[in-house]
């Protein structure tokens, strides 16, 4: 089956290896980043911290031995920004789990049956995530402050943000 060109030159991807796509049918060529094994690190890193604030297990978005969900899903994408986009959606996907309840059912369980009282357990998970998203912020200005001047500031406070070169 020939596959369908890129459009561009790949610069940051490869091919993923056939042992992982076994059933799968596209024309199109599925690539993941060359630096997938650091945002799997990226990734670990987050879910070592959540369990470390006293937090349960959850799912992780990665797949086992060839990357993160983002390095699948973003496979040219800048290297730098890959990484800080991978910890941002886990930690939003974590979230999104605590707001859906997704968190507290195992992943076997019946439906049908309602889920007894955890509003103790989504305080606490609330807690936990509202430290780990104060954490990320930080570290993301801690990675952003070289790309403002804050030693020029205009007549009405703001800081001059330099313009994109295209």
């Amino acid at each position: 089956m020939a596959l369908i060109p890129a459009l561009i030159p790949y610069k940051h991807s490869h091919a993923v290896p056939d042992e992982f796509l076994k059933g799968y049918f596209s024309k199109l060529d599925v690539r993941i980043h060359h630096h997938s094994d650091e945002e799997m690190k990226e990734v670990l890193g987050m879910y070592q911290d959540w369990v470390d604030r006293g937090g349960g297990a959850y799912r992780l978005s990665i797949v086992p031995r060839l990357g993160g969900i983002m390095s699948l899903t973003m496979p040219e994408a800048d290297p730098k920004k890959l990484i800080d986009f991978s910890a941002s959606c886990t930690f939003a996907m974590l979230e999104d789990d605590l707001y859906d309840g997704d968190m507290f059912v195992p992943e076997k369980a019946d439906c049908s049956v309602p889920n007894s009282d955890n509003s103790d357990l989504r305080k606490k998970s609330r807690i936990i995530l509202n430290q780990m998203k104060s954490k990320l912020f930080v570290e993301l200005l801690k990675k952003m402050r070289h790309k403002f001047d804050m030693s020029r500031p205009t007549r009405n406070g703001l800081v001059r943000v330099p313009r994109p070169k295209i």
